[in-house]
């Protein structure tokens, strides 16, 4: 869930309440789509906008500019530290929802906002509030809307009505939807029945290594830019035998964020920028997955993703970085083993050792704690009583006497502000 900043809750899988009306209005077959809203607007003057946010043709691709400078999206998604983000090198902000709190916060920092939009029935109030605030960069449609509509056509349809009514009030920022990957005809579904987008938002994981040969596969003709990338995601990666995603460790992360940027957004003429995924801390699947930062209740500080970013943004590392695990995937193992993955089953209250590779890259001293939780879409707390004992880089488990699913965490912290975290799931039979 985000903060309340946010104005909504969102989650990854795509579920964004706030857009109910407009998958309501286009999600039944046979809806007709001029009877499920009245799309009607007035076309007005535009009035002088603080800023001109413009996509242009350079070269073989495009080019974003704003009042008339190049301008790179250099972006991230979250609750998190706008300062510290902007510190790392970034210049924008995406928020899911309509917010003026966050245009003003970013505005205080010279950044920029990709504002989000998630009814029909409040577009046009939204337009007129927020299209003159001098932190806009562009509207973004709805989020990942094709995955709860029974009717895509009618969903585009209403979609480009929407994209027609903002141009006809704010003429100086560009509008996109955000598509959730491209799967196999999204792409050539939207430039048929949006041509009044300026350009589409894609979410990616997995996928972003490919992200642009895929495009070009589908005939899209105009700029994409990457509005959600980070980890792969809990149904691409490697599962347990019994069906518990192998979640890959923060120093792994850092690597496929950073791989992920210059595969799928750098150096690509028609990209228009990206944003990262997710500035803060969250829970889905794990309350480590996908935050780019620890939860405060372990500890919190920054995780191996913020410095990649860093790394993408500015060309540079940062000067202290985070704690580094071994480059196994799974950075825990079970203690006297060689495996780089054990699959770890035990009898309720079996005891076992657990241990983990990791170094400071400055040598800074560690502390290493560790915990182990349900294996849930609600492990938000601890199991009570199932570390007997920890030492340095090497822990000892009670398994919980309740058969199920669980994970065993690490977090790792230097002593500025940098982290690094790892789990393994087991079972208890």
């Amino acid at each position: 869930m985000f903060s309340s900043a946010f104005n909504g809750i969102f989650y990854r899988s795509g579920c964004l309440l706030g857009m109910a009306a407009l998958v309501t209005a286009c999600g039944g077959e046979g809806n007709d789509s001029s009877s499920a809203h009245d799309t009607s607007f007035t076309t007005e003057t535009p009035t002088p906008a603080t800023s001109k946010v413009e996509i242009l043709p350079s070269g073989d691709g495009y080019q974003l500019q704003v009042n008339g400078e190049p301008y790179f999206v250099k972006g991230a998604g979250g609750p998190g530290d706008l300062d510290a983000l902007k510190a790392n090198g970034a210049n924008s902000i995406r928020t899911w929802g309509p917010d003026g709190t966050q245009l003003d916060e970013a505005h205080k920092r010279d950044m920029t906002v990709t504002l989000g939009i998630w009814s029909l029935d409040s577009a046009e109030q939204v337009v007129r509030q927020y299209k003159d605030h001098p932190a806009l960069l562009m509207w973004a449609i709805g989020n990942e809307l094709e995955l709860w509509s029974q009717d895509t056509t009618t969903l585009w349809k209403q979609v480009n009505e929407t994209a027609k009514m903002i141009k006809a009030i704010d003429p100086n920022h560009p509008t996109i939807t955000v598509l959730a990957e491209l799967g196999e005809h999204k792409l050539e579904d939207v430039q048929k029945y949006c041509p009044d987008l300026d350009a589409i938002g894609i979410n990616t994981y997995g996928g972003i290594h490919s992200l642009p040969s895929r495009i070009k596969a589908q005939g899209w003709s105009k700029p994409y830019i990457v509005t959600e990338f980070g980890p792969v995601g809990q149904w691409e990666t490697e599962s347990s035998a019994w069906m518990s995603p192998l979640e890959p460790s923060s120093t792994l992360k850092e690597f496929q964020y950073l791989e992920g940027y210059k595969n799928g957004v750098e150096g690509q003429s028609t990209c228009l920028g990206s944003y990262t995924f997710l500035w803060g801390s969250k829970h889905e699947e794990t309350h480590t997955w996908y935050g780019m930062f620890l939860p405060d209740d372990v500890g919190g500080g920054k995780l191996g993703p913020v410095d990649a970013m860093h790394r993408a943004w500015t060309g540079d590392w940062p000067s202290n970085r985070c704690p580094r695990l071994d480059s196994t995937p799974i950075a825990v193992r079970l203690a006297g083993s060689d495996a780089l993955y054990s699959e770890m089953r035990f009898s309720g209250a079996q005891e076992f050792d657990v241990n983990v590779a990791v170094e400071d890259p400055e040598g800074d001293p560690l502390t290493i704690a560790w915990d182990v939780r349900v294996d849930n879409s609600a492990n938000i707390a601890p199991v009570s009583g199932a570390v007997i004992a920890s030492e340095g880089k090497v822990a000892k488990i009670k398994a919980p006497v309740n058969p199920g699913k669980y994970r065993v965490f690490v977090y790792v912290h230097d002593d500025k502000g940098a982290a690094a975290t790892a789990n393994v799931p087991f079972l208890v039979e």
